[in-house]
């Protein structure tokens, strides 16, 4: 089973509702990696949500390379 969800509207609880599906798929035992993709201005309120709600229920990386910040502006 797949998600993908694609919005730019701030506020609208698209954070914790696709945490809370990873975390759902993870309880089901349905093992799935997820990755995660999010513009360059959201991506550490990102890793605070993860952090303040499910800080030990899901392992993450965070790829984030500052010195290559410009390539995600194309």
């Amino acid at each position: 089973m797949g998600l993908v969800v694609i919005n730019d509207n701030v506020g609208t609880g698209k954070t914790v509702s696709i945490l809370l599906w990873i975390i759902h798929q993870k309880l089901q035992n349905k093992l799935y990696k997820t990755k995660v993709f999010v513009s360059k201005n959201i991506i550490f309120q990102w890793e605070e949500d993860l952090l303040k709600f499910f800080k030990n229920l899901l392992s993450y990386t965070l790829i984030f390379d500052p010195k290559n910040e410009e390539d995600l502006d194309k």
